[in-house]
């Protein structure tokens, strides 16, 4: 399933119109699913100028505006539009875009993990 299916799933939230980093960000606890990951885990985004902290786990997500941690186990820096057309599915980031710094993230593979948490392939 992708992002643009997921308000047939039951979301709360029409996904395909989300065009506001804060909004998804708000979001994100009802679009969590429980039993994704086996342990408490936490991220750190810096997006086009603003910060949110998430903590992930077995049975619960929490959504901080600012870095609310020293170290988080996974951080990504981009801008609005490459973060919210990724999660919309109409941008898929490149290789490329790692190499210029338009995508700066510790664990690449967290953040796919992150994605699966939300989101039904």
């Amino acid at each position: 399933m992708s992002l643009k299916d997921s308000k047939s799933a039951g979301h709360r939230s029409d996904v395909e119109s989300l065009n506001d980093t804060a909004t998804v960000f708000q979001g994100m606890p009802s679009f969590f699913r429980k039993g994704r990951v086996n342990r408490r885990l936490s991220y750190y985004f810096l997006i086009g100028g603003r910060e949110w902290t998430v903590f992930v786990g077995p049975e619960s997500c929490e959504v901080k505006q600012g870095k609310t941690i020293d170290v988080a186990d996974c951080f990504l820096e981009t801008t609005d539009e490459i973060f919210l057309g990724t999660l919309r599915g109409d941008y898929l980031p490149s290789m490329m875009d790692l190499m210029q710094g338009k995508v700066k993230t510790n664990r690449p593979d967290l953040l796919l993990q992150f994605k699966k948490i939300f989101i039904d392939d």
